[in-house]
């Protein structure tokens, strides 16, 4: 039997019989809450279907996700305007009559990705007319609370392969879809595939979710695998002396107001810890703010229903510069969770463990942000730290877990890089190569 290719079809033309995998489903809430799904054929291309509330019961119990099928009987009806997933002149419209005959699996992609690189994101800031799908690697998250409506957002930073960092904003209804330890547990690196997204400006650049979005960790798709294969020579072959040429002086004559969200790169060591207050604070597993008094227990304010404390950090301004690690940064140095050295070993609040000491005066590559919440002088925060590149390629130490948060403060002194040139990571021009449009990639 013959079928019709995706790509051949055009709006309002006879319905002709397709052979699809069904690769994704989602709640149009823009569109009269439509039941929508993504579709793809052997030849890679893809076009979006969608059904409507009085069908929707009646297909749902015909069809599975990520099955394969037949499908005849359908209308072809103009995309529209905005909010399209793919970029397809036509939709499909389903209905009762729409049938769905099961097929084997001839090989039908199981992914449909059309990642945009962040050179072409500028153009898409609040235009909306096809959402963009966007390939990074997963840094942390910065922020997990409910707004002022009290929708739930949860925030994070990513890095794309042109070494621009990034925030990922994901709304309620796709951040209760993400479990979070298995982002904070992946080997380095964990590539993320986020698909339709909106692009707009909050301070810079930002990706925020829509009903559409999906977010896959490490898909198996040949370009993901690439990808994650550039980003471990990035940290740990000698390409790495090209990228950590920035020092602090040279940061702290920058604006911190004007860099907010930015992350560069350091190499250093660390020559003193700060002395005379406590090195951890009791804080929120979810938010890390600091807890506060509630009867004789401790709560946070944002989010009560936390039980359990997380151990972070608390520190105080240095003469010279103060640099806070937090997360994955000491627990990649050391091994040992800071709930640990507190609970297991004793140690107190103003006596620096010695498995920090440990790490006194070892040259490190630091990845900084400057601290918004510091209000005397200019400090940083480091969430992550790598060993500098060597004549072997290095094991990349896998992150700690989330609720393991161990924090301390330390001066970091810099080191004169391998190579002369300064450059900001988040401000560096893309290359040519990242200039062209990455094209669409599909299973293997």
């Amino acid at each position: 039997m013959t079928s019709r290719a995706i790509s051949t079809i055009t709006h309002g033309d006879s319905a002709e019989p397709i052979e699809v995998r069904i690769v994704r489903k989602w709640i149009s809430h823009a569109f009269n809450n439509e039941c929508c799904y993504l579709f793809v054929d052997l030849a890679g291309d893809a076009i979006q279907a969608v059904v409507d509330e009085i069908a929707k019961k009646h297909l749902e119990s015909k069809i599975t996700l990520r099955s394969c099928y037949r499908v005849s009987n359908y209308l072809s009806g103009e995309a529209g305007d905005k909010y399209n997933v793919v970029k397809h002149d036509a939709i499909l419209r389903l209905g009762k009559g729409t049938t769905f005959e099961s097929i084997p699996d001839f090989g039908f992609p199981f992914h449909y990705f059309n990642f945009v690189p962040y050179a072409n994101l500028k153009e898409r800031i609040d235009d909306h007319t096809i959402l963009t799908d966007f390939m990074c690697r997963f840094v942390r998250f910065t922020f997990d609370r409910p707004t002022a409506s009290n929708r739930r957002l949860l925030k994070f930073e990513v890095e794309d392969i042109s070494e621009k960092f990034i925030e990922v904003s994901l709304w309620q209804e796709i951040a209760d879809t993400i479990d979070k330890d298995s982002f904070t547990r992946a080997p380095f690196p964990a590539i993320l595939a986020l698909t339709s997204m909106k692009v707009g400006i909050y301070y810079d650049l930002q990706l925020t979710s829509t009903s559409a979005t999906h977010v896959y960790l490490n898909p198996d798709v040949n370009i993901c695998k690439n990808i994650a294969s550039t980003f471990k020579a990035r940290y740990n072959d000698a390409s790495t002396n090209q990228r950590t040429n920035i020092t602090l002086a040279q940061l702290l004559e920058l604006n911190p107001a004007q860099e907010n969200n930015k992350t560069f790169s350091c190499r250093g060591s660390i020559t003193e810890f700060i002395q005379g207050k406590s090195w951890y604070y009791k804080g929120c597993k979810r938010c890390n703010k600091k807890l506060d008094a509630k009867g004789s227990a401790l709560a946070c304010i944002n989010h009560p229903e936390e039980k359990d404390p997380k151990f972070c950090n608390v520190g105080r301004q240095h003469k010279i510069s103060k640099v806070t690690l937090f997360n994955d940064a000491i627990v990649s140095l050391i091994d040992t969770p800071c709930v640990e050295m507190v609970t297991q070993h004793g140690y107190c609040p103003q006596q620096i463990p010695k498995p920090l000491e440990t790490i006194r005066g070892k040259e490190k590559i630091f990845l900084l942000q400057f601290n918004n919440r510091f209000r005397q002088g200019t400090s940083f925060v480091v969430n992550q730290v790598f060993d500098p590149p060597t004549s072997e390629t290095p094991t990349i130490t896998q992150a700690g877990e989330a609720v393991s948060a161990p924090t301390t403060t330390a001066e970091i002194q810099p080191t004169t890089p391998a190579i002369q040139s300064t450059r900001k990571r988040s401000l560096l021009n893309p290359t040519d190569e990242h200039q062209q449009k990455t094209p669409k990639s599909l299973a293997p």
